[in-house]
């Protein structure tokens, strides 16, 4: 295991030295004005955390904690997520999972279970909650939270024939890809969330993938990245869902996509003075592009190295068994994967956790919430295990995450189990 609990270098780019902060001869506009204030806060955060000589940990005690209650109990203002409850389902049950919690509480894996059943339709697919119309959005999230419960029960809810009917339902003839609901929009979100929860399901047949990879090559843009549709900007999360979806339909076809360009796109989204990512070019560091621009990464190495992601986490490891090495010092690791993943943690535990409370934060001076924590942890996990299965942690060895699988974003053992199951009864 790879540990950083002092690091010289960083400790004084924090408290000396402002090299890599944005320059005042930048021009005065506003972008220019909400980066600087940012930086300020991030240098502030950091500063105080070098002041109380605080150990960089994961509060596990109290992310458990906020977790465990958000999936009792939700304030009145959450009725904006009305139509985003198997969401609610699924940022919660795989953060606990990832803290390695989830487990514990079979009530809660039940209860998930019972509630997700209620918001499957008669045609298919699932909705934003009980009674609402089947979503690409709502399925992928209610799939892998079922994945994610890892019972016979969660399994054998899913309506499968049903599922893939929907499914199919969702393809755009005209345009290539998948509409997110019927009438809705066209993105490759719809390309990721459908494919995903064919995968997982055991339903993803020739007839979904046809034309997938052809459609998302169309969504790379000048810059490298891929954008939601052909001609739009790129964006983080746009690439991940374009990527994931390209190795679920086709991985030896990545000639279809500059791959060189995209890599170039990739790396500059990670922020030199905040060391999180953001998610377009321009824009401000947000940690839940820790997992949206961190979760890139695998997915550019299998590209590469011809990973094949279910081999390779077919083992079923305690996560704190991993470790093959020991480091001396933290300036003798390199970064496995193309981006600076200690610094990556360093954001992640300093200026996005909420060490009072529990949870994590886009950044410093925002709020927590149960998205924000979910990708946060999942992007702390990408950065801690390695492909060639050693991990990088910072801080102490609690501070290691369960591995997430870099497609599915469910644990590794949780995607392979429902795989198993489904292929096995077909």
């Amino acid at each position: 295991m790879t540990k950083y609990n002092d690091d010289k270098a960083w400790r004084q780019k924090f408290t000396e030295n402002e090299y890599w902060m944005t320059s005042e001869d930048e021009p005065d506009d506003p972008t220019t004005e909400e980066q600087v204030k940012v930086e300020i806060g991030v240098q502030k955060t950091y500063q105080k955390f070098l002041r109380d000589k605080k150990e960089l940990k994961v509060q596990r005690g109290k992310h458990i904690a906020y977790l465990l209650d958000g999936i009792r109990h939700l304030d009145s203002y959450f009725d904006s997520l009305d139509a985003s409850r198997p969401w609610l389902v699924y940022w919660i049950v795989h953060s606990l999972d990832l803290l390695g919690e989830l487990d514990k509480h079979p009530d809660i894996i039940h209860d998930a279970v019972v509630f997700l059943s209620k918001c499957q339709n008669s045609t298919g697919g699932f909705g934003g909650g009980p009674g609402q119309l089947s979503h690409l959005a709502p399925t992928y999230a209610a799939v892998n939270a079922l994945a994610i419960c890892g019972t016979q029960e969660a399994y054998e809810m899913i309506d499968r024939k049903g599922l893939h009917s929907f499914l199919m339902s969702m393809r755009d003839p005209i345009h290539g890809g998948f509409v997110m609901h019927h009438g809705g929009e066209n993105d490759v979100r719809g390309c990721y969330c459908a494919l995903n929860a064919a995968s997982l399901a055991g339903v993803l047949t020739p007839e979904l993938t046809a034309g997938i990879p052809e459609f998302i090559a169309r969504c790379q843009t000048y810059e490298g990245g891929m954008g939601g549709f052909p001609g739009n900007e790129a964006h983080g999360g746009y690439t991940f869902c374009a990527l994931a979806a390209f190795l679920l339909s086709s991985p030896a076809s990545h000639q279809l996509l500059n791959v060189p360009a995209l890599t170039d796109w990739a790396v500059a989204r990670q922020t030199p003075y905040e060391g999180g990512f953001n998610g377009r070019t321009n824009k401000l560091v947000d940690a839940c592009y820790s997992f949206w621009m961190g979760g890139v990464f695998p997915l550019l190495h299998a590209m590469e190295y011809g990973w094949r992601f279910d081999a390779f986490w077919n083992q079923e490891k305690p996560a704190y068994n991993k470790s093959t090495k020991e480091e001396k010092g933290s300036d003798d690791m390199d970064s496995l994967y193309l981006f600076h993943q200690k610094n990556l943690q360093l954001y992640i535990l300093i200026c996005s956790q909420d060490d009072v409370r529990g949870g994590f934060r886009d950044k410093p001076g925002k709020g927590r919430d149960f998205y924000h924590t979910c990708y946060t942890l999942s992007g702390l996990s990408v950065s801690q295990h390695n492909p060639d299965g050693t991990t990088s942690v910072v801080g102490p060895n609690e501070n290691l995450m369960e591995p997430t699988h870099p497609i599915h974003n469910v644990r590794p053992i949780k995607a392979t189990r429902m795989k198993n199951f489904f292929s096995e009864i077909k």
